[in-house]
């Protein structure tokens, strides 16, 4: 499913926003999700767009520096900004869009450089966000960009603008839960922790855990050992490892 678009402007031209004039330059380079580029598009003859669909968006968002939310983010209808290789971000639109057969991963590698164009740009995070259309992984999203951070149902629902109602039944209808999400979150931040040198209180509390104990008794539950087993687990297969070398 197409969800955004990254539109190259070839020829100037001007369109109405929301009742607002705006113009256009040569080799401009826009980001709109897919309630906006409407605007844009009714200009083919001066445009080459770029469709990209919600999976390249959920691969891009997944990468841990990109996971980003914050509630006072500012929405945008559209980004705009200019690119230093023109003739080269032509040719990779052009390219990806002839739907040539080309490496998966180098396909998504080039989906990902024309979104990284935006991605200084204020706004640029929660247009993405907008155009997901799961929410079950908006509600992911928003707990990894603070997983320290306590949080509740009623966070979630306000950061998605609904009643904690409506996102407990569009959960469901996902077959997932919050406190399914939240624990599964946790534990893998938890996880990724415990080969640093961080402490296991110092590795609850960015688990968003208050109580160290708890934290033990969770991290048993959900692996089947302690965190103090694992770190002793990883160390043993470093140490292995050097060895074999």
């Amino acid at each position: 499913m197409i969800v955004c678009y990254v539109i190259l402007v070839n020829r100037p031209f001007e369109t109405e926003i929301a009742g607002k004039k705006l113009f256009f330059q040569k080799n401009d380079v826009l980001l709109t999700d897919n309630i906006s580029q409407s605007f844009f598009l009714r200009h083919p003859g001066n445009v080459t767009e770029l469709r990209i669909d919600e999976c390249i968006v959920r691969k891009y968002m997944e990468s841990a520096d990109r996971i980003q939310h914050s509630d006072s983010a500012v929405s945008v209808p559209f980004i705009k900004t200019t690119f230093s290789h023109i003739a080269l971000l032509h040719n990779v639109m052009q390219n990806l869009s002839l739907q040539k057969t080309l490496p998966q991963q180098f396909s998504e590698q080039m989906f990902f450089a024309c979104l990284s164009i935006f991605s200084t740009h204020r706004g640029f995070m929660l247009l993405l966000f907008r155009c997901i259309n799961s929410v079950a992984l908006k509600v992911r999203y928003i707990i990894c960009s603070s997983p320290s951070r306590a949080w509740r149902v009623k966070d979630i629902s306000n950061s998605l603008y609904m009643s904690e109602s409506l996102l407990k039944r569009k959960l469901q209808e996902e077959k997932v839960s919050f406190s399914q999400i939240l624990l599964d979150i946790r534990m893998h931040n938890a996880r990724q922790l415990i080969s640093s040198k961080l402490s296991v209180n110092q590795i609850a509390i960015r688990c968003g855990y208050a109580s160290t104990p708890y934290f033990i008794s969770v991290f048993r539950e959900y692996f089947g050992i302690t965190p103090h087993q694992m770190m002793i687990n990883q160390s043993g297969f470093i140490e292995s490892r050097i060895a074999i070398k």
